[in-house]
């Protein structure tokens, strides 16, 4: 009985063939001559392979896990501190691979690539206007968490209303980055029950005036009327009307 190869396309006797239980003819697809030389082949391609591995220069260690607080980069192969990794919940040590400097200069050659790949991202998924509409919505929870007008002027348009740190910030009304700023602190207050007494809403007049010059024009005005009210009060011996000045006799 003679069988057809596939490859050379020659007919031969089934002993010319591997044997092979998985077939219904219980013989091998191509003739023992092909496979040998397919195997050739692919050995061959091997070996010149691994010849051109030899020659090329020895890469530095892989990274390794962190240890006594040192590790080792996979990039450069340098042996660096802890603090020079950025952290990564895929590793066991939980530190990523590389150390900064190698990603940072990797990022560097390949900025465009990345850049290009990022917009494409944000186009496909929508992630944008996702984004923008977040920002939106958050910020009239603010406005309305915070009586939408201006606690200084009483401003209401919203485009005029701004979030403002009373006292200016400090550790106590902005713990987070120096840096964070906007929409990310409005989630912040939003889970923290819009808290009222470190922060107000001012119109972008006043809270550059009460910024700039430490006390906005419209308190001035409020202040001076606070002074006479209380001193007509004091010389006409009845309590103060405001409670916020104190005044003596004696000067």
């Amino acid at each position: 009985m003679d069988k057809v190869c596939p490859q050379c396309k020659a007919t031969k006797p089934l002993a010319a063939f591997y044997s092979n239980r998985s077939r219904s003819d219980g013989t091998s697809v191509y003739c023992r001559a092909c496979i040998l030389t397919w195997y050739t082949e692919k050995e061959s391609a091997r070996r010149h392979e691994a010849r051109t591995l030899q020659e090329r220069p020895l890469r530095p260690v892989r990274g390794t896990l962190a240890q006594a607080g040192r590790k080792r980069c996979a990039s450069c192969g340098e042996e660096k501190d802890v603090a020079l990794f950025s952290r990564s919940r895929r590793r066991r040590d939980g530190l990523d691979e590389t150390c900064k400097a190698c990603k940072h200069a990797r990022w560097i050659a390949n900025r465009e690539t990345y850049m290009a790949h990022h917009k494409e991202w944000e186009v496909r998924t929508g992630s944008v206007q996702n984004v923008k509409n977040w920002r939106k919505r958050i910020r009239e929870e603010m406005l309305e968490a915070y009586g939408r007008k201006c606690s200084c002027c009483g401003e209401t348009e919203s485009d005029f209303l701004t979030l403002d740190h009373i006292g200016g910030k400090n550790d106590t009304n902005h713990p987070w980055a120096p840096t964070r700023g906007g929409t990310s602190i409005y989630g912040k207050l939003k889970k923290m029950g819009w808290p009222k007494d470190h922060y107000r809403l001012l119109c972008w007049n006043c809270n550059c005036a009460s910024r700039w010059t430490g006390v906005c024009p419209h308190m001035k005005e409020k202040m001076i009327e606070w002074m006479a009210d209380d001193m007509f009060a004091f010389w006409m011996g009845q309590p103060s009307v405001y409670g916020r000045m104190k005044w003596s006799r004696n000067g």
